[in-house]
């Protein structure tokens, strides 16, 4: 069974989704037909207030039911232990899986094409993965919200570009 609701922040419209195992997918769009809540959009419901108030919540007690490939998912693992309010750089995720490969080199644009894909952003936290030039990189909801969510968690901007090819 499927089931959804929504969350409004702002002017931002937030549609979380699950099954009866965890989280499968959060959107920015608006719900359009009649859906069902479960017990885990709930307490995802309470910690993303959490987050936009400002609050350091741990999103890794939530349960997730992902699709993706072996490669896609490590990325998304490594993403959950960014800790808030830090960034890393896609290269940084590129050498920690070379590592785990056993292979010399990563490409940190596969890890990007990965962090893209993301099913979860904000909860799987691919805002925080910023290139090594200090680029902001791209984000598949935005880079404007990117800006708002790493301004939430107090990271200075200052030192950022707003380029895309920032790998």
């Amino acid at each position: 069974m499927k089931y959804a609701v929504e969350f409004k922040w702002k002017t931002l419209n937030i549609v979380l989704e699950s099954n009866e195992f965890g989280l499968v997918n959060l959107d920015f769009r608006c719900l359009k037909e009649k859906t069902k809540s479960n017990e885990i959009l709930n307490k995802t419901l309470v910690l993303l207030n959490q987050y936009f108030s400002g609050e350091k919540p741990d999103f890794n007690i939530l349960p997730f039911s992902l699709s993706g490939t072996k490669f896609q998912m490590d990325v998304w693992r490594i993403l959950t232990y960014i800790p808030y309010g830090t960034v890393v750089t896609y290269n940084d995720i590129a050498k920690e899986l070379a590592a785990k490969y056993g292979v010399k080199k990563m490409s940190a644009q596969a890890v990007g094409q990965a962090v893209t894909h993301n099913p979860l952003p904000i909860i799987i936290p691919c805002h925080r993965v910023v290139g090594s030039n200090n680029g902001l990189g791209g984000y598949s909801k935005g880079i404007e919200l990117k800006k708002r969510l790493l301004k939430i968690e107090g990271i200075d901007l200052s030192k950022y570009k707003s380029n895309k090819k920032s790998l």
